[in-house]
């Protein structure tokens, strides 16, 4: 198999370590720093979070190519997961990583549509907040 090149690895590690990293830090300051009359909000922003925790993970474990060839499209993995021997294992991440991306976008309009529900309503309870999320 073709590894990919070099610099593409390097920017690959550096921008799923970034995301973890500042996805942390955002989870500590949310927990640390937010307050009250947030609290509802910050339900949101911590799903938001973790949600790109997961993602950044599973992109950096998978580190999927999509290769083009006539009609088909092949889907190549060449992350730390293929150490695990698993062709199921990088199925599995690479659903997880695709679902985390479809919610990602679901999330975001969630996010502005709290925003503006809480323009022409009250600021609704935490426990809604967090059953609107699990949902």
């Amino acid at each position: 198999m073709i590894d990919p090149p070099l610099p593409l690895i390097i920017t690959h590690c550096v921008m799923c370590g970034t995301s973890f990293v500042c996805n942390s830090l955002l989870l500590i300051l949310i927990y640390y720093h937010t307050p009250s009359s947030n609290r509802s909000y910050s339900v949101l922003i911590i799903s938001l979070s973790l949600l790109e925790l997961v993602t950044s993970a599973t992109s950096f474990l998978l580190f999927q190519r999509l290769i083009p060839c006539g009609a088909s499209l092949f889907m190549l993995s060449s992350g730390p997961s293929i150490l695990f021997g698993s062709r199921r294992l990088c199925f599995v991440l690479y659903a997880v990583m695709m679902h985390g991306h479809a919610h990602y976008i679901i999330m975001m309009a969630l996010l502005f549509g709290y925003r503006y529900y809480i323009l022409i309503k009250p600021t609704p309870r935490s426990r809604s907040v967090t059953f609107v999320c699990l949902l």
